[in-house]
């Protein structure tokens, strides 16, 4: 009892400093370049886009070199649910014998619904139809249906937990076979305007092959109150589907 009544005193700076969505600044609900979106939504009416440019080199097989823009619109159409909308991104991708192949990936849609927040504690989950596997994995072969529990955890004003939990089926193999992802992570605010977030993980991108596991570190920083640039490297620590990328993002977040 006593903690409810903490709580209801509480000065609003305070409460601000430790929800996790109580102020949506840009750093608390874009995703960048990490491996785990915001369980934070925007308001009913309003849109936040993300851009992203990013590219891998790999010492296992051929990978996708380079994919671009990575545009992500995100729309509030009720009040904690969020509309998501991938674009298609066009795909530069190293071939046999040193050919480039040129695909362009599906446009992919799905909704995201914030069902849980206190002063500390934000849970959201997520379904898509073709969502892309992730950043650092772009392909015209994306996955068929998606759901996903993402939450995060104020644990002080300056660090925030966060984790995502996912699957995943395939076009090619169909519903009977699902496909998880895991990734825990931390963003540490170095001040008001900056952000470094990392992530390490382990997701199956395809059938019949084991997970690969992966560590992302992402950089934040607001350079105007609706602007956010971000800068993104990580790597892959197993070979799989001959890929074992090392890779390098960058890119913007803009909400009007």
């Amino acid at each position: 009892m006593a903690v409810v009544v903490f709580i209801c005193v509480a000065p609003v700076r305070a409460r601000a400093a430790a929800d996790p969505c109580w102020q949506l600044e840009l750093t608390d609900v874009a995703q960048g370049s990490s491996a785990i979106p915001s369980p934070c939504t925007v308001a009913p009416g309003a849109f936040l886009l993300e851009g992203l440019y990013y590219q891998n080199a790999s010492k296992v097989g051929g990978t996708a070199l380079a994919a671009y823009p990575l545009l992500q619109v995100q729309a509030g159409i009720f009040h904690r649910v969020d509309l998501v909308v991938d674009a298609p991104s066009q795909i530069a991708e190293s071939g046999l014998a040193g050919a480039g192949l040129y695909p362009r990936s599906h446009s992919s849609y799905g909704a995201r619904y914030l069902f849980a927040q206190s002063q500390r504690l934000a849970l959201a989950t997520s379904f898509a139809v073709s969502p892309p596997a992730s950043f650092y994995a772009p392909s015209e072969s994306q996955a068929k249906y998606a759901l996903a529990l993402v939450s995060a955890y104020r644990l002080t004003p300056g660090l925030t937990l966060r984790a995502k939990s996912e699957v995943s089926t395939s076009h090619t193999v169909g519903v009977g076979h699902i496909l998880p992802a895991n990734v825990l992570g931390a963003d540490v605010a170095i001040d008001r305007s900056t952000v470094i977030s990392s992530d390490v993980g382990s997701r199956d991108v395809t059938a019949r092959v084991g997970a690969q596991t992966f560590v992302d570190v992402d950089v934040k920083r607001m350079l105007a109150r609706k602007l956010m640039f971000d800068v993104g490297v990580g790597t892959s620590f197993n070979a799989v589907a001959s890929s074992k990328a090392h890779y390098l993002a960058g890119g913007l977040s803009f909400r009007p």
